[in-house]
């Protein structure tokens, strides 16, 4: 909900999400079938918002509010049939919760015509998934064992941006920093849980005391006519661990599946009495798939297609293509060699009904 008061712009809302999940798996080993695995629970997560939008000036906008969050994870639970060695046959976790406030302030000032400058500070979380609290999981050699003692991650951050006006040109730049406290991570253990066999490598989810993820983020775009727009954006992120005094191997660590580089480039034709058409080619650089950053995925670049054309008020027919040219690009990899690929050529169209 949302009111005007004089040169403040009130709004308040709140939202709520349940979620309650549950795997069950046979595990076997080169085909000899060992055991079934239960595992699974549910999550609460309710909060609500206020914000205020302050326009003093015409070229100054201020921003400010605050988000008040409860969250809960309980029921937590897994069973295994028969138990491995080491695994008790039924185990019932404790309940977790917690109040997470996350506020928020911003500004706008268009200090020319052609020029705006934005600032921003503000602090986040991310709950852990029942995924990472409940179920573990193996590929090939490589096990990553859950952890019901997870806590939220906390992230506090700031932005600093400008945009600039030159003719057909618009061009961005931002520049963030934030750090993540208690960040959820896949820690290789040198210890072996009950959950790694002998030979096996064993790594956990854990919270790592920070993380540091600072970079530039730029995009300059083109009009040279009202239907046709070119995109090119190149964004730096410098992710590393910093401080993890139960794992200090990791420290000054790249953070796992996160690319230094990444660019992207788009060319839009819009005319809705024709067709409109998105077509994106995104580059993306190396990153490692491990926390102690010796197992490197390369770069890779694909391209995609959507194209769309309008019938009518109400209806609209769309066809998209994922990865245009069919590139064979890697997403992860284990400590035996063993490669996942991301997705093929994915072609998909539809209809689109507007109320």
């Amino acid at each position: 909900m949302s009111r005007q008061l004089g040169n403040n712009l009130f709004s308040v809302g709140g939202d709520g999400r349940w979620v309650t999940g549950e795997t069950i798996e046979d595990v076997f080993n080169n085909g000899i079938y060992l055991r079934t695995r239960v595992a699974g629970g549910k999550e609460l997560l309710t909060g609500v918002f206020v914000q205020d939008v302050y326009t003093p000036l015409p070229v100054l906008e201020l921003v400010g509010g605050v988000r008040v969050d409860y969250w809960s994870s309980y029921n937590g639970n897994r069973k295994d049939t028969p138990p491995p060695a080491g695994v008790p046959a039924r185990q019932t976790f404790s309940d977790s919760e917690k109040f997470l406030t996350s506020p928020r302030g911003a500004l706008l000032w268009h200090a020319t015509p052609l020029t705006d400058l934005r600032a921003s500070i503000y602090q986040g979380y991310r709950v852990p998934t029942l995924n990472e609290l409940y179920r573990p999981f193996r590929v090939r050699n490589d096990v990553t064992v859950a952890n019901p003692d997870l806590t939220p991650e906390r992230m506090t951050g700031g932005e600093l941006g400008l945009e600039q006006r030159w003719g057909p040109f618009t061009g961005r730049v931002t520049g963030y920093w934030n750090d993540v406290k208690d960040l959820v991570a896949n820690v290789t253990l040198t210890t072996r849980l009950p959950d790694c066999p002998v030979g096996t490598t064993c790594r956990q989810r854990q919270n790592l005391d920070l993380a540091r993820i600072r970079g530039v983020e730029t995009e300059l775009e083109l009009r040279l006519a009202r239907e046709w727009r070119f995109r090119l954006g190149y964004l730096f992120a410098d992710a590393h661990v910093i401080d993890a005094p139960q794992q200090p191997a990791l420290e000054g660590k790249r953070l796992a599946q996160v690319p230094q580089n990444t660019v992207t480039g788009s060319i839009l034709f819009t005319h809705p009495e024709w067709f409109n058409l998105n077509i994106t080619g995104r580059w993306v650089g190396d990153q490692y798939e491990d926390d102690l950053n010796t197992l490197q995925l390369g770069s890779y670049f694909v391209m995609d297609l959507f194209l769309s054309r309008s019938f009518g008020k109400w209806f609209e027919a769309y066809l998209a293509i994922d990865n245009l040219f069919d590139k064979t690009y890697t997403t992860g990899r284990t400590s035996e060699g063993v490669i996942s690929i991301g997705e093929p050529r994915l072609i998909r169209g539809g209809v689109r009904v507007h109320f």
